[in-house]
């Protein structure tokens, strides 16, 4: 939909009244094909935004010919209007960008490079602080004296062993 429209930008739409129509030259949003279940239709809805380019109305009800604004020719296939999930309200621009970038094969390879590097970080730290504890715990523990030099008084084994 360039140029009103780029890739990563967030459209905020606004929802249609039943039997409402739709000017010809307004943006909409909607969903090409229903399976027949809402719960399955709301987590794979496949969402088109296109502008409408002229209405008809049939017998069954009102079809919308729709065009991508980047597109030469409209689209080859009408949408009903109980398809249409709503028109354009807003849009947020380059809002979606980091999903994109998540969704393409350099995202994945840098998303899967910050988790190693970050869990391989903590495992350093980790084992860090466990050698801090262990020499720690070491250094509390009296140091054993050679045999015999407990009761020397001699200035070398008085610096020695204080």
């Amino acid at each position: 939909m360039l140029p009103d429209l780029h890739p990563g930008d967030i459209v905020v739409y606004e929802g249609l009244s039943l039997g409402q129509t739709v000017p010809s030259g307004t943006i909409i949003i909607y969903a090409p094909v229903r399976t027949g279940t809402p719960i399955l239709d709301q987590m794979l809805k496949p969402v088109i935004i296109h502008r409408i380019v002229n209405l008809l109305v049939l017998p069954d009800g009102a079809y919308y010919q729709t065009k991508g604004d980047n597109n030469q020719s409209p689209d080859g296939s009408l949408v009903r209007s109980d398809k249409i999930l709503g028109t354009q309200l807003a849009v947020i621009p380059r809002a979606g960008s980091a999903v994109l970038f998540l969704k393409s094969p350099q995202g994945l390879v840098a998303a899967l490079a910050i988790l190693l590097t970050t869990n391989q970080s903590a495992r350093i730290k980790r084992t860090g602080q466990q050698k801090n504890r262990d020499s720690s715990a070491l250094g509390s523990v009296p140091r054993p004296k050679k045999k015999g030099v407990e009761n020397c008084t001699c200035e070398s084994c008085l610096n020695a062993y204080p």
